[in-house]
């Protein structure tokens, strides 16, 4: 019998997928995996996580943004101390 992967592999493959709306494909996508991994698989706690993950990378970027300006301001700086 296929696995999920097998399947996944045979839906992108299928002309018929590519012309389905985004939303419908990711639905065809969650359905055949949650075939393999049952119904404990929960959606909203997926979409949950993966919100939590994506808001904790932005915030990362944004703390990574913040802390490289505070270094140019500070190399600033010590050039202009440097030069008295």
């Amino acid at each position: 019998m296929y696995n999920a992967q097998d399947k996944l592999q045979a839906l992108e493959n299928d002309p018929g997928f590519q012309s389905l709306s985004k939303k419908d494909q990711n639905d065809l996508r969650f359905s055949i995996v949650q075939e393999e991994y049952g119904p404990e698989f929960d959606r909203g706690q997926f979409n949950f996580l993966l919100n939590r993950l994506t808001g904790s990378k932005i915030r990362q970027n944004r703390d990574a943004q913040a802390q490289e300006r505070q270094n140019i301001y500070s190399r600033g700086l010590s050039n202009m101390f440097s030069n008295f």
